[in-house]
């Protein structure tokens, strides 16, 4: 009877020794397996990781539904407080009045109230191709040139391991502004998270994390109108981490339409520049 309850009690734990590691094997395997898919390679089958799929699957199906979820989770983040659907390309390339080269338009659409929400949009159409645009916007380089005179320092810029999608890339970018309102001159350091969407030619940013604003985000689109000629469009959207005052509201509103402005302004003096530096005929 003792070398049978000491055999039992052996394979119990046998059995549970097996109930701890196979998980551990199984992560490791799935660890090996990703390694070995990412070098190009394919490993046979791995098990099944969501509801719709088979028992076994590729791994490279696996770990493909896991970017993809991965990646919806992530642009679920880039919500906009106030609702602007109806602000399209579509609609914009129809509403924007001003002919090509000429000066953006901006449009102020919340000042503060309801929920200390601030929003301006902007629609600016310049001479040069859409593509080309939107390299310049998401080339550090050239978008420090582009707009030096009211970004001091790009801190850093990092790729975020969200998706593998091409056409979509995520980055935590970190600059610091440098602005002057009412005479006085100021920077702030701001760092967002931003989706480039290179099919649809948007990049959409979004607040890392509270600081002087407890809600930030916006974004870039540039819609091809034409050869060589594009409509850029901008949104952006601010709630101040405190409460602003009635008589401040309408400061804040112009402050923000300024800022606005005068980025579209910065991006139409390039594109100018370089149409006048682009030979014809």
């Amino acid at each position: 009877m003792a070398v049978s309850s000491h055999r039992s009690k052996s394979a119990n734990s046998g059995t549970l020794r097996w109930r701890l590691s196979a998980p551990v094997a199984v992560l490791l395997l799935m660890a090996l397996t990703y390694a070995v898919s990412e070098s190009g390679l394919q490993m046979p089958v791995l098990l099944r990781c969501h509801p719709e799929s088979p028992l076994l699957v590729p791994v490279s199906s696996a770990f493909s539904y896991w970017r993809d979820h991965r990646e919806e989770e992530e642009r679920k983040k880039f919500q906009f407080q106030l609702d602007v659907s109806d602000f399209t390309p579509a609609e914009a390339v129809r509403r924007h009045a001003g002919s090509s080269g000429g000066p953006p338009v901006v449009q102020s659409l919340r000042t503060g109230s309801p929920g200390g929400l601030f929003a301006v949009k902007g629609t600016l159409r310049i001479p040069v191709a859409a593509p080309e645009v939107f390299k310049w916007l998401t080339d550090p380089e050239m978008s420090a040139h582009i707009f030096a005179r009211h970004v001091a320092s790009c801190n850093y810029r990092k790729a975020l391991d969200i998706g593998k999608r091409k056409t979509i890339r995520y980055f935590e970018v970190s600059k610091t502004g440098r602005w002057r309102l009412l005479g006085i001159h100021f920077k702030f350091e701001s760092t967002v998270i931003v989706r480039e969407d290179w099919q649809q030619m948007q990049a959409t940013y979004r607040q890392a994390r509270p600081g002087a604003m407890r809600h930030f985000s916006g974004f870039w689109q540039v819609v091809p109108t034409g050869k060589s000629e594009s409509l850029v469009m901008f949104y952006t959207e601010a709630i101040p981490g405190f409460p602003l005052p009635a008589i401040l509201r309408r400061f804040a509103r112009r402050a923000l339409e300024y800022m606005a402005r005068s980025t579209l302004q910065d991006l139409r003096a390039t594109a100018i520049q370089r149409q006048s530096a682009t030979p014809h005929g």
